[in-house]
């Protein structure tokens, strides 16, 4: 009997293949080119009644079987940048023709990423399944809840990982009349944004204070006041062209763009606030002075208030949706 060709269909009901990715590890977020690598378990179970046995007359609970000698359904994964890289484990069958099939894979996957909080932002990662159906019969993925998980010890550098599920939402789409079965496994993740605070934004806090510090110079004393202000406009400049560098050219401003962008708009007030006072200076020194006078106090209280805006409106994260997770049945019996 041809062990190789799809199990035959009985009554024309499809062919139910169990799915469950478990995370070893993930690493390599890469934001430019919006792809990450993964290591993990895929185990898959479906029905082959042509492997059923009688455990009493053969003596054995489970029989195993080399990955070529039996039928296995062709999974694939749909945005992975080549196909993955696997080894299979185990190959093992319960009496009833269950087979349990094990493997260990790697994959570089492709996984669109929107920067619109960013550095604020919450990404959820996604890993799409498709199984071809055969021609004799129509093959559906499932999600087996208890063989989806991540190793407590999964961590993905510069972001914290909230959860790992599967969404048991079947897109079933036609490919030259022969259905396939979709799933999608989702790793929902937080970008840690205190590297971000100290690379860009107190930078960029600081220089605007420096602005401001030119208006407590002497209005006579130009060179000065000039120097405080050039300077930091060319740093404010600097600050923005760096910290686009590590972000694909997305056409929408991110949060950090706004900050800088509103940064940059009190750095450039303070050059316009010193080219008037220099312009009242001879003809209307009182105006000059009043004009210093009105800026110390209006641009630190204006700058205090966008800060406690922007922070207010940005450091609490939108509240992801938690997906209930099924109790982790921790299997670590395989994992070794």
């Amino acid at each position: 009997q041809d062990m190789v060709s799809p199990p035959p269909p009985i009554a024309d009901e499809p062919l139910t293949v169990n799915t469950g990715i478990y995370l070893i590890e993930c690493y390599s977020l890469d934001d430019k080119a919006e792809t990450f690598k993964v290591n993990a378990f895929l185990s898959l179970s479906w029905k082959d009644r042509r492997l059923a046995f009688d455990p009493v007359r053969s003596g054995v609970r489970v029989k195993t079987y080399e990955p070529e000698a039996i039928w296995i359904p062709e999974i694939r994964f749909v945005n992975v940048e080549n196909a993955r890289d696997a080894d299979v484990v185990d190959i093992s069958v319960s009496p009833d023709g269950t087979v349990q099939y094990l493997e260990r894979f790697s994959a570089r996957v492709l996984s669109p990423l929107d920067f619109r909080r960013y550095p604020f932002d919450s990404q959820t990662l996604h890993i799409y399944l498709i199984v071809r159906s055969v021609d004799t019969r129509n093959i559906v993925l499932a999600v087996d809840l208890e063989k989806v998980g991540k190793n407590d010890d999964v961590f993905l550098t510069g972001w914290d990982i909230e959860s790992f599920t599967a969404v048991v939402k079947p897109a079933n789409f036609a490919l030259e009349d022969r259905l396939e079965s979709k799933l999608d496994y989702q790793l929902r993740i937080s970008r840690q944004y205190g590297y971000f605070v100290i690379q860009t934004y107190l930078p960029c806090i600081m220089t605007v204070i420096l602005s401001q510090v030119s208006f407590w110079l002497n209005r006579e004393s130009v060179p000065a006041r000039t120097v405080f202000v050039v300077t930091t406009v060319l740093t404010m400049t600097t600050l923005s062209i760096s910290a686009r560098n590590s972000l694909p050219k997305v056409a929408y401003a991110t949060a950090m763009d706004w900050f800088i962008a509103v940064c940059y708009a009190f750095v450039f007030s303070a050059l316009i606030e010193f080219a008037t006072v220099n312009y009242f200076t001879k003809s209307q020194p009182a105006r000059a002075a009043k004009i210093d006078r009105l800026s110390r106090i209006a641009f630190p209280l204006l700058f205090g208030i966008f800060n406690l805006v922007y922070w207010a409106t940005y450091l609490n994260r939108e509240p992801q949706l938690k997906a209930p997770t099924p109790h982790q049945h921790h299997h670590h019996h395989h994992h070794h």
